[in-house]
């Protein structure tokens, strides 16, 4: 067993981010785990690299069914259910089943994103310049 040192933990999915590296467990329903698939339940951590292999993510937040995550050049991903736009606004699937880049919010106000934040069915991202965006 290798040891990681931890930077950030947003529970509920039990998303874990560590060294820059983002780690998950528990419930994959609706992709909520971010691993590429509506795999079974993932009782020990998995690294989520799939679709975002050289990202380094520095924040993340979590809630039942969805997840968030901002990238170290400030890039913010979502993954999970979609139901009501909650994980990327643009895609029209009901569930993203990995980290993908959320685009399209207001890109010439929201170059850069500081923070993200979720609840049961939005995802906040707060840009640099203090401004906050919502989905959901």
């Amino acid at each position: 067993m290798r040891a990681i040192a931890l930077l950030l933990v947003a529970l509920k999915v039990s998303n874990v981010l560590a060294v820059g590296e983002l780690y998950v467990a528990g419930s994959n329903e609706n992709n909520a785990l971010g691993l590429g698939s509506t795999a079974a339940d993932q009782p020990s951590f998995a690294r989520v690299i799939e679709s975002v292999p050289s990202a380094v993510f520095v924040g993340t937040a979590s809630c039942d069914l969805h997840s968030a995550a901002v990238s170290d050049d400030l890039k913010a991903f979502g993954w999970g259910s979609n139901d009501h736009g909650q994980a990327n606004w643009l895609s029209v699937e009901a569930s993203v089943p990995s980290p993908s880049r959320i685009t399209g919010v207001a890109p010439t106000r929201l170059a850069q994103v500081g923070t993200v934040a979720v609840g049961l069915r939005h995802t906040i991202l707060v840009g640099m310049d203090g401004k906050a965006y919502f989905m959901g």
